[in-house]
Formats: C-alpha cells, structure tokens, sequence
C-alpha cells in the first residue's frame, strides 16, 4: 500500500491536505479540509482499530486535527484540539503504556509542548503543557535515561540546546526540564 501526500492552497484561509492509500501506483487523490495554515502532520492508528489516521498541525488556527481513516480508506471524521501557541512539529509515541498512540506537539511561541493523551474512545484527554527551551522546532521520544520509561527531547533553535522531558509511568513528565547546549540553531 502506498501513501502520498500533498499540502495545497497554502495561503488560503482553509488549506487541504490531499491523501490516498492504495496499491495503484496514480490514484486519485481524496480532499479534506482542516484548519488554517497546516505546517505538519503524523501518521498513527490513533483510534485502535488497525487504519491509519492522521494528526494535522495547523499554526494559524494553534490547534491540531485529528483525521479519522475508515474502511474505504479516505477519512471521515475530524477532532479538534486547541494548543496554547502556534505548532511547529508533531510527534507520535504511547506514552502511558496503553498500547494507543499518544501525541506530542511543539509549541514555539510560548517555548512548550502539549502532550495529548489517547483516551481509546476516538478522543484526547485536554493537553498538557511542559516548558522547553527557546523556539522549539522538533521533538521525538525515546527511553534516553534508560530507566523502561519515555523520555521526550526537544530541539531549541533560540538558545542553541536541547531540552530532555523525563518522563513517568502515566504519561506525565517531570517538572525539570534538562537542557544540553549543542552548538548553533538546533532543529
């Protein structure tokens, strides 16, 4: 199965994301519609149900969609999550040893990310904020401390360093934020 995505009408006030899944090499490619100004997007079956959904991050709107995949392969519903300032980069991991996919967004304007968790009923808990550094730009997730436990990093583009969130058995984080220097801007 093949995945192709492409992001059009940029400057408009309601972009699209184009998306098809098949086998044939030049499908026809699906429309829909999410929020203004999408800068990233993640592929997971955030639902549990063996499709592929997708998570869109849509700066000028501060928010990231949820996109539903069914069984005709195009999607059908959509969930909206506000985050507390513009998104820059998206992240998907199970952090609370759920087996479903939770999310976490980069917030560059107020220097955070938002972590959401799957709630297992085509919902997300309310996010959860976390300082960083100055301007995060990326994020990934990983054990980095080596304790069985996610971890998550952030690369700062603004003070040059990367913040390391440690993190717990429920999918929270700790509250200090340990930040590595790493040379020029970060991304």
């Amino acid at each position: 199965m093949k995945v192709g995505i492409n992001i059009e009408n940029i400057s408009s006030s309601w972009d699209l994301i184009l998306v098809y899944q098949c086998s044939d090499p030049y499908p026809s490619p699906m429309t829909t519609e999410t929020g203004k100004l999408p800068v990233a997007i993640v592929f997971g079956d955030f639902m549990n149900v063996k499709r592929v959904d997708l998570a869109v991050l849509n700066y000028d709107d501060r928010s990231v969609d949820i996109l539903l995949g069914n069984e005709k392969n195009d999607y059908e519903a959509e969930y909206y999550y506000q985050t507390d300032a513009a998104p820059n980069s998206v992240f998907n991991v199970d952090l609370n040893y759920d087996g479903l996919m939770d999310i976490v967004v980069v917030n560059g304007d107020d220097d955070s990310v938002s972590v959401l968790l799957d709630n297992n009923n085509e919902t997300f808990q309310t996010s959860i904020e976390y300082l960083v550094g100055d301007n995060p730009m990326s994020v990934t997730a990983g054990d980095f401390n080596n304790d069985t436990l996610t971890d998550v990093v952030v690369a700062n583009s603004d003070d040059d360093t990367v913040s390391l969130l440690l993190g717990g058995e429920e999918g929270t984080f700790s509250d200090i934020q340990i930040a590595f220097d790493v040379g020029p801007t970060p991304v």
